[in-house]
């Protein structure tokens, strides 16, 4: 038939192995092991930075808490000191805290050490045009600094940007439907 005709052991001599067969199998299973590794040692990564996120964002939690007990009944007469304000402050202070501990972390590190060894590699193979690649470098920093300057300079000149105007039109929106 002709699912036969198309099977490869039917073109090999009887009692021989294809070396490139052997060859393209090894590879395969050499590529299965590394993703396998990769997942291993991401779900590692992932769960590691999660705990310190947890653990950090816990103690800062409880040290802001203590810190507000402690304080005299007089602090709390002042009106930039309500209850509604430090929870406030509470919340945003942890989740900023929270947001730079996480995977953040774990991505900036991996990435400034994948960046090092790339630099050391090129260096290796040859140092000519890593030196030139480099030379680059300063120059890329430069634009990605006056893009984030430009897309961030709305938000820090009102504290809030555009967003936080579309976003207050939008609940103001939703806060009057009649129904």
């Amino acid at each position: 038939t002709c699912v036969e005709a198309l099977q490869c052991d039917d073109f090999e001599p009887a009692g021989t192995r294809s070396p490139l067969r052997y060859e393209a199998n090894r590879n395969a299973l050499i590529f299965v092991v590394i993703a396998a590794l990769h997942f291993v040692s991401l779900y590692l990564k992932m769960s590691v930075y999660r705990h310190i996120q947890e653990v950090m964002t816990r103690n800062m939690r409880s040290a802001y808490l203590e810190a507000l007990l402690a304080q005299e009944i007089g602090f709390f007469d002042d009106p930039d000191n309500t209850s509604a304000a430090l929870t406030t402050a509470l919340a945003k202070q942890t989740q900023l805290v929270s947001a730079i501990t996480g995977l953040q972390l774990g991505s900036t590190v991996g990435s400034a050490c994948a960046l090092l060894i790339g630099v050391g590699m090129a260096f290796f193979a040859c140092w000519t045009v890593a030196l030139a690649c480099l030379g680059f470098v300063p120059i890329l920093t430069a634009s990605m600094l006056i893009m984030m300057t430009l897309m961030y300079s709305d938000a820090d000149a009102g504290g809030s940007g555009a967003h936080a105007q579309s976003g207050a039109i939008a609940n103001e929106a939703v806060l009057n439907i009649r129904t």
